[in-house]
This record gives C-alpha cells, sequence and structure tokens, in this order.
C-alpha cells in the first residue's frame, strides 16, 4: 500500500458498516495529524471538507491508511483548521489515538454507539475540536 499523504482523504468504517471521512493534514515522523467530519462517505469520491463540519483533530498513527485498513479516497482541498487549533506545532503534547477509539467515537458521532461508552465518560467530549458541541445524533448509554 502508499503512504498517506497530505490532503488524501480517507475512509472510516463505522459500525452500521457505512463510512466516515477524515483527512491527513499533516504528516509527522511519528504519526499523521488528521481531521475528522461529520459527514460520511458517498460514492462522489473526495469532496472538500468545510471547517464547519470538523468534529475532531487528532493525531494518529499511520499503520490504517499505510495498511489499507482505512481507505484513501482521493484528495482535496484541507479546510483552514488553524481557526480551531492555532497551535503552530502539532506533535509535542498530542498523544496518538488509537484507530480503535477513531472509529468508536465517529460511530457515537453517528448515533452506532454510545457516547459515553467507554469507561472515561468524557473520553469523546474531549476529542471534540474547540468549539464543537456533541453531535445532535450522539446518544447516552443507560449506565
Amino acid at each position: 500500500m502508499a503512504e498517506p499523504a497530505q490532503a488524501d482523504q480517507f475512509r472510516v468504517p463505522l459500525l452500521d458498516g457505512s463510512d466516515g471521512i477524515g483527512q491527513v493534514i499533516e504528516i509527522g515522523e511519528d504519526g499523521l495529524f488528521v481531521l475528522l467530519s461529520s459527514d460520511r462517505h458517498g460514492d462522489a469520491g473526495s469532496v472538500p471538507v468545510p471547517l464547519s463540519r470538523v468534529l475532531a483533530l487528532l493525531r494518529i498513527p499511520a499503520d490504517p491508511l499505510a495498511s489499507g485498513q482505512w481507505g484513501i479516497t482521493g484528495f482535496d482541498m484541507i479546510p483552514e483548521t488553524r481557526k480551531i487549533w492555532p497551535h503552530d506545532l502539532f506533535w509535542p503534547d498530542l498523544p496518538l489515538t488509537d484507530p480503535a477509539i477513531v472509529e468508536a467515537f465517529l460511530s457515537a458521532c453517528h448515533g452506532l454507539f454510545p457516547w459515553d461508552g467507554f469507561p472515561d465518560k468524557g473520553l469523546f467530549d474531549r476529542m471534540l475540536a474547540a468549539g464543537r458541541d456533541r453531535p445532535a445524533q450522539a446518544v447516552l448509554g443507560s449506565g
């Protein structure tokens, strides 16, 4: 498989068999800085992600893209994420987010997994980009 590149868009599998959308913003030596969109992937291929649809900005390992686990669908313009992430450097203090957590987060954003389904009930709230509210589709678990 090809190595991911800046501006690549990719599919993130959701629990119902559909796919969420991610995009590579920056490549570092030990991970990728990516955005996660509130949209699901359609059949039209890559389209620009509007800044208003960015849910999260995370650092992830390159493995899911490099291995093809998360398929790269093309590339497109990167939204002006600095408006919601004004830092100069993405890498020093930003931990890697496990791909399984990313898949659960996007599934929870679409109401397919409980928003508070992990022992750390506030995990997904902290993953949201600055100024982003919990998605309307998100559902809380019963316990």
